[in-house]
C-alpha cells in the first residue's frame, strides 16, 4: 500500500472523474476481451514520451536522479534520494506519483515536498492534472505539509502496530 497522487489528461468540459470513469470502462473491456491476462499497455505516443524524456531531465535537474524504466504497460521512474523514495508512473494518458508508507511522523515531510515538487512538474510537463485523494487538495495550490501529516500519521500507526 503506498500513498498515491494522481493524474489525469482532462480535456476541456470534462472532469478528473469522467476521465477516471472512462479509464476504469476501457480497462475493463480491455481485460473482458483479453481475459485480462496480459498487463494493459500504456498509451505513450512519440509526443507523450518526448514529454516523458524532458519531465525526467527537469526532475533530475531539479529534485535529484533517479532510475527510469519502461514496462509495456507503463514507463516508471523512481527517485531515491537522501530524503526518501516515490515512485513516479504514467501511461501517457495518466499518472501517479506512489510513496511507500515507511515516513513515520516527520520525517514524511521531506518526501512529501519533494513529491508534490516533482508532481507540479508533471503537470506543467505533461499536461495532466494532478488530485492528492489521501487529503483531497488539488496539486497545484496542495500544501505538502498537510499530505506529510496524512503520510507520518498511517506511517506511524502501521509501525507502532504489532505484526
Amino acid at each position: 500500500m503506498t500513498y498515491e497522487i494522481s493524474f489525469w489528461r482532462v480535456p476541456e468540459g470534462s472532469t478528473p472523474e469522467a476521465v477516471q470513469a472512462e479509464q476504469n470502462a476501457a480497462y475493463d473491456a480491455w481485460a473482458a476481451e483479453t481475459g485480462g491476462d496480459d498487463c494493459h499497455p500504456h498509451s505513450v505516443t512519440e509526443d507523450r514520451r518526448a514529454d516523458w524524456e524532458r519531465l525526467l531531465r527537469r526532475i533530475t535537474a531539479e529534485i535529484g536522479p533517479g532510475e527510469a524504466a519502461e514496462y509495456p504497460s507503463r514507463l516508471e521512474f523512481w527517485r531515491y534520494g537522501p530524503d526518501g523514495v516515490f515512485q513516479l508512473l504514467y501511461t501517457g494518458d495518466g499518472a501517479s506519483i506512489e510513496i511507500p508508507y515507511r515516513y513515520p511522523g516527520g520525517a514524511a515531510l521531506p518526501i512529501t515536498t519533494e513529491a508534490y515538487r516533482a508532481a507540479r512538474m508533471v503537470e506543467e510537463e505533461l499536461g495532466l492534472l494532478g488530485h492528492d485523494h489521501e487529503v483531497d487538495q488539488p496539486v497545484r495550490t496542495g500544501d505538502p505539509r498537510k499530505a506529510a501529516a496524512r503520510l507520518g500519521g498511517v506511517a506511524t500507526r502501521a509501525w507502532q502496530t504489532p505484526g
